[in-house]
């Protein structure tokens, strides 16, 4: 699964994955789409035991927003 709406193309050059700040990250928009993706899952009967993510800010924001809670990727 893709992250929400998280306005722009890139992140910018000096980004640091570990500072949210640096990264372009969802837009208010993204965080409703996320919480409706995962209100969406719940009403259909699916059921997730875990979830992982890439690290990236945009990307644990949409799933913790989806799903709860997630786990960052090593990669």
């Amino acid at each position: 699964m893709r992250h929400a709406n998280a306005p722009g193309v890139r992140d910018p050059e000096n980004f640091r994955i570990e500072e949210c700040a640096t990264q372009r990250n969802l837009s208010e928009r993204g965080r409703t789409q996320a919480m409706e993706v995962g209100a969406r899952l719940r009403r259909e009967g699916v059921a997730w035991k875990s979830v992982q993510s890439s690290r990236w800010c945009r990307c644990l924001d949409t799933a913790r927003l989806a799903f709860g809670a997630a786990e960052p990727l090593d990669c």
